[in-house]
């Protein structure tokens, strides 16, 4: 046989009725101003111990930052098992320290997320480039020189 225990804490059900059903259900602008500060600070608390626990699983030499080769390792796993190529890697890096205002050839633990969206938006535009290389790029070097594209195409693909 099992017995029920009549409870009525504020929020809990007891016989099909909330308890306090008269109570507004809308917050005070400081309340949801101090939740909304509340649930800043432990995103940024679960941010920072997720780059720490990324750190920790990359940066084999101890050094509190991401070399080349294991910045290479982290956007292989961050790329499901495809190892970018060292271009990849390098404009990664750089773009990720000229967001960042940061210099030198590693990547700082602050600066991982960013790394991170940097290789995301670059693997989620990689075909449309690919694209617009084999249209405009006559003759494959790899590169687009300014006679194989008018301006109002370059100023296309920029925008």
């Amino acid at each position: 046989m099992s017995t029920m225990l009549a409870c009525n804490l504020p929020g809990q059900l007891h016989a099909g009725l909330v308890a306090h059903p008269k109570r507004s259900r809308t917050l005070s602008a400081k309340r949801h101003e101090a939740l909304l500060a509340r649930s800043r600070f432990w995103r940024e608390v679960q941010r920072e111990k997720k780059m720490e626990t990324l750190m920790a699983k990359y940066d084999k030499s101890k050094t509190g930052n991401l070399n080349m080769q294991e910045l290479g390792d982290f956007l292989q796993d961050a790329a499901k098992g495809v190892r970018p190529s060292d271009e990849e890697i390098n404009f990664v890096m750089r773009s990720t320290q000229s967001k960042d205002g940061g210099v030198g050839d590693a990547i700082t633990k602050s600066q991982i997320m960013i790394a991170l969206d940097v290789w995301r938006h670059y693997e989620k535009t990689k075909p449309e480039i690919e694209t617009y290389f084999k249209k405009y790029d006559t003759n494959n070097s790899g590169m687009l020189e300014f006679d194989q594209a008018d301006s109002r195409q370059v100023v296309s693909l920029c925008s």
